[in-house]
């Protein structure tokens, strides 16, 4: 299953007849700080992607690198020289293999580990060594090595336990192995015959050796892939007369068959799939340049540019000239391409997720026999067979982004999650009295809000001593920039404690209280570049979030028409959310798997209130407050396949709270009031207004 000399890996089922296809935005993988990249292989699911660069200390060097989702491009060194190649990764990622230069310029081939680096794997006895692939654990490498005293280059196969060992030839003088089945017992590559006027693919094992698997009519093949059992092989080779290079596909059984080109005289497979259904290289066009190809049984030969742009990836600027691998699982692909502005080449790892359907056919109604009269034998009925449901055919998903794209869509995501909270504080305000005085007697309401969906009822029990208990609970629904809550109960309760008055006229309080949503329904959306347009995820699930605070200020009676009130309060303000998935689709083609978490922030603010009693029947009440949120933790994690995990920032920010109150008494105990609450923040935070009409009753 490893690759060759040239990239990464992408796999998907064998196919049926009904076809989806999932594509994704290439992701440039950038470069070491140089000018250029490339990709060569990658682990089974695409995490860990190895290659090339130039690096920034030395740029017309070329240094090999590992790239993860977490920890980006990171150069493994040489032995010394200025030059190292990656050409090979372990299934998980954990062993690549390659070529390095030491000091005299001498190549040596290598097996990198974390924990050891690049270690040197021996030689023939000669002194150049190219390594091009691994088995699926990283304990067989193969390559290719000259031999004692000889100039020319054998096949080799390493493992800690044997060494190296040259694999011989086709009768000729030289040979290079490319690529190593999973469990490392089958290798292929290229090998000159007798009299060295030609050259063959081969495929070799420990029973039968090097065997011969031809050519498509020339005199030139190799085979710089093979798939995970080692039955079948893809490379190139020349055509009847030499004139031309042509893709193959060899599988046990059926022999060396053509894939074609794209419309120029020269193609090249460089991987293929697990289970052999999905090959990759690169062809010339019919006019000028080369293009990345993704070919299948019942595709053929595809341009994977044209492939990722019918499935909605916007490939302005962005040119996939190679595929040079594709993982296990037939979901991604890792080759080079150019991204603009840069005319460079940069390595790149795309996802194309090709799923199939099988026709749905209804089961066959069993004949009914009915009872034999005898000596008549009515006619047995035969089956009936439904006729089959045609295959659903579904248009595919692709897409190219960046890692950087993707890790700002999920900060985005956490900033979405704050505002959530953050604006909840405005749909709570008419539950803990935000809009009436201090000095309210007992009494109970019911209230209904819009520009968000509110609705409740709230209380107020009044003991005469300055004790007060204040709750209520309420419905609501209220959509923000990127995230919704879709539905919840919150229940809020708070006592407050006012002492008597101090100069006559001012008296200090005390209060503490908070309240909970505990089962909202919550939706989010992030957005990140796919190709030269936006790709949208959006997913959501059951979660929590709630506030408590303490409150400290003073109540100011001036006169008996006006209440003027000024406090400070520290409260801390929480936000879960139960693990959910975004659905993989043409808008979506690096769907996320958000983790279950919960985000948090201390919240200090700075309130004053005034109530005016216009007449004995008419009042208002105008509030405002300045928060901010401090010392916050997010613990968002996403999944993202190609990517990797990725954390959300913490986000602190600053917002207002306001309200206003003009409520009427049209009974002595009843009154009926209109009301406004709202958040308003800097262009992150957004602003959110709810106008309401409650309705009260003293008791």
């Amino acid at each position: 299953m490893a690759g060759i000399s040239t990239l990464a890996l992408v796999a998907s089922g064998v196919l049926v007849p009904a076809q989806a296809q999932t594509a994704t935005t290439p992701l440039n993988l950038g470069t070491l700080g140089g000018s250029f990249s490339g990709a060569f292989a990658l682990s089974s699911d695409g995490s860990v992607v190895v290659g090339d660069s130039s690096p920034s200390s030395s740029p017309s060097s070329t240094h090999a690198f590992r790239w993860t989702q977490a920890g980006g491009m990171i150069d493994l060194g040489t032995f010394g020289g200025v030059e190292s190649y990656a050409r090979g990764v372990s299934a998980d990622g954990s062993v690549v293999v390659g070529d390095s230069s030491n000091s005299a310029g001498v190549f040596h081939a290598f097996r990198w580990t974390q924990a050891a680096g690049l270690v040197d794997i021996g030689s023939l006895g000669g002194n150049q060594l190219y390594t091009y692939g691994t088995s699926s654990d990283g304990s067989v490498i193969v390559g290719r090595a000259n031999p004692t005293g000889s100039s020319f280059y054998r096949a080799f196969r390493w493992t800690q336990v044997d060494g190296m060992t040259n694999l011989g030839t086709l009768g000729g003088n030289s040979s290079v192995a490319y690529a190593v089945s999973s469990n490392g017992l089958v290798i292929v590559g290229n090998s000159a015959t007798t009299g060295n006027t030609a050259q063959h693919a081969f495929r070799w094992t420990q029973g039968s050796g090097m065997t011969d698997i031809g050519t498509l009519g020339g005199t030139i093949a190799t085979a710089y892939g093979t798939n995970a059992d080692g039955l079948v092989a893809v490379g190139n080779s020349t055509t009847t007369g030499d004139a031309t290079f042509h893709a193959f596909r060899w599988a046990q059984g059926s022999g060396m068959a053509d894939l074609g080109t794209l419309g120029g005289n020269t193609s090249v497979a460089y991987g293929v799939s697990a289970n052999g259904s999905i090959v990759v290289g690169y062809s010339a066009l019919a006019g000028s340049g080369v293009h990345a190809f993704r070919w299948t049984q019942a595709t053929g030969m595809a341009d994977l540019n044209t492939l990722l742009a019918n499935a909605g990836v916007n490939m302005t600027g962005i040119t996939l000239a190679n595929a040079q691998a594709i993982s296990g699982d037939g979901q991604f692909i890792v080759g080079n391409g150019t991204f603009s502005p840069s005319l460079n080449s940069h390595a790149y790892v795309v996802r194309y997720v090709e799923q199939t359907t099988p026709p749905v056919t209804p089961p066959v109604t069993p004949p009914v026999n009915p009872p034999v009269t005898p000596p008549v034998n009515p006619p047995v009925t035969p089956p009936v067979s439904p006729p089959v449901t045609p295959p659903v055919v579904i248009s595919p998903i692709a897409g190219i982004t960046t890692r950087a794209a993707v890790q700002g869509s999920i900060d985005d995501l956490a900033l979405s999650r704050a505002r959530l909270a953050i604006h909840q504080h405005g749909l709570v305000a008419p539950l803990l009295g935000a809009n009436l005085p201090i000095g309210a007697p007992s009494e109970i309401g019911l209230y209904a809000a819009a520009g968000s969906a509110a609705g409740g009822a709230f209380s107020r029990i009044a003991f005469g001593n300055g004790l007060t208990l204040l709750g209520g609970i309420a419905y609501q629904k209220e959509n923000y920039r990127n995230a919704s809550l879709k539905s919840a109960v919150t229940v809020a309760a708070a006592v407050r404690y006012v002492a008597p008055p101090i100069s006559g006229w001012v008296s200090p309080y005390v209060e503490a209280g908070g309240w909970i949503a505990p089962d909202a329904s919550l939706r989010f959306s992030r957005s990140y570049a796919n190709g030269a347009g936006i790709a949208t995820g959006e997913g959501g699930g059951s979660g929590a979030l709630g506030y408590v605070y303490g409150r400290l200020g003073a109540v100011v009676f001036a006169t008996p028409a006006d209440e003027v009130a000024i406090s400070g309060e520290l409260g801390r303000q929480w936000l879960k959310v139960n693990a959910y998935g975004e659905p993989l689709s043409s808008g979506n083609p690096f769907e996320a798997t958000v983790f279950k978490g919960t985000d948090s922030a201390d919240v200090v603010k700075l309130r004053g209130q005034v109530t005016h009693a216009f007449t004995a029947d008419v009042d208002a009440t105008l509030w405002l407050a300045g928060a901010h949120g401090f010392g916050a933790k997010s613990s968002l994690k996403a999944g993202v396949p190609g990517i990797g995990v990725l954390a959300g920032g913490a986000v602190n920010a600053n917002w207002l709270e306001y309200g206003a109150r003009l409520g009427y008494r049209f009974t002595k105990q009843a009154s009926v009031d209109v009301f406004a609450n709202g958040i308003s923040g800097d262009k992150a935070i957004g602003n959110s207004v709810h106008v309401g009409l409650d309705l009260r009753y003293r008791f």
